[in-house]
């Protein structure tokens, strides 16, 4: 597969996985309302780590397993399904307040702490696994063959991806002023969620 093609999909998954306004994206905006920056760089290179390493670990066991056609299509059936369902969940879920962690800011004080607390949050969450597993489903086809470099190219787009979307979470609160719309960040975010099942039925049904 193009080194190309494997950057720019890390890239882009990475970018949508980062989006939706769960736990980490909230303890990061709150961090940033409250001035400890030292703490988000650890935890974040904590998620961005362990987002990483899952990813790899997905893309990896589906070319080792040399699954048949006929499974990677019910995989891929299954993942667009679930990421349709998942986004319009996340549509009309109820708000929740931006502070859901601040009880918690009193455990783990150490850098290192949050470091862990970051590879915590990220490998505890099955949903960080099964998004990687049907994004690795819609990269790659039965018989591909996933090099070592592909691998670090693939974990060159998802660092990137990862960046750029915390980089533009910490400009846009710091534009907004503790004025951040949570509902437009949900729409957005899970509409790109939806459109991501779309797209992995399409190509399901292309590739049938």
């Amino acid at each position: 597969m193009n080194f190309v093609f494997i950057f720019v999909f890390g890239l882009l998954f990475s970018f949508v996985s980062a989006m939706p306004p769960g736990p980490i994206n909230m303890g990061v905006s709150h961090w940033i309302y409250t001035k400890q920056f030292s703490k988000i760089n650890w935890f974040l290179f904590g998620v961005i780590l362990t987002d990483v390493l899952i990813a790899n670990i997905a893309i990896g066991s589906l070319v080792l397993s040399n699954l048949p056609h006929e499974i990677f299509r019910v995989i891929g059936l299954f993942g667009g399904a679930f990421f349709i369902l998942f986004g319009i969940y996340g549509l009309f879920k109820r708000n929740v307040q931006s502070d859901v962690i601040q009880n918690k800011d009193t455990i783990l004080k150490h850098k290192i702490g949050f470091f862990l607390r970051g590879v915590l949050f990220c490998g505890l969450n099955p949903g960080f696994f099964l998004f990687w597993i049907f994004v690795a489903v819609f990269i790659i086809k039965p018989d591909s063959i996933f090099s070592f470099y592909s691998h670090i190219v693939y974990s060159m787009g998802i660092i990137l991806g990862n960046t750029v979307w915390f980089f533009l979470f910490f400009q846009m609160i710091k534009i907004a002023k503790n004025k951040i719309s949570y509902y437009y960040w949900k729409i957005v975010s899970h509409l790109l969620i939806f459109l991501f099942g779309i797209l992995s039925l399409v190509r399901v049904f292309l590739h049938a």
